[in-house]
C-alpha cells in the first residue's frame, strides 16, 4: 500500500493523473485513516461511555469525513453512505 501511495503522490506532484486514479487512491487512504480513528473512538464509547473530549473528537471526525465527501462531489448531507 505504501508503494502505491508513494507512486500516487508522485503522479499527483507531476500532474500526471489523467484518469484521476492517483487522486482517488490518496482520497480513499485519507478517508480510511479518518474512518479507523472514528471506529476506534466509537468502540471506546460503546465499551466505556462517552467523556466530553471523545464526543468532541467523534463530532470533529464525522464533520471532517462529510467535508471530504462534499469536496470530492460526494454524497448528499442526509445520505450516510449506507
Amino acid at each position: 500500500m505504501e508503494t502505491a501511495l508513494d507512486a500516487a503522490r508522485r503522479m499527483r506532484a507531476a500532474d500526471v493523473d489523467p484518469h484521476h486514479i492517483a487522486h482517488c487512491l490518496i482520497y480513499l487512504q485519507d478517508r480510511s485513516v479518518l474512518m479507523e480513528d472514528l471506529l476506534t473512538r466509537i468502540e471506546r464509547y460503546l465499551h466505556f461511555g462517552l467523556p466530553e473530549e471523545e464526543h468532541i473528537r467523534i463530532q470533529w471526525l464525522v464533520d471532517k469525513i462529510r467535508e471530504m465527501e462534499k469536496r470530492e462531489g460526494g454524497v448528499d448531507e442526509l445520505d450516510y453512505g449506507l
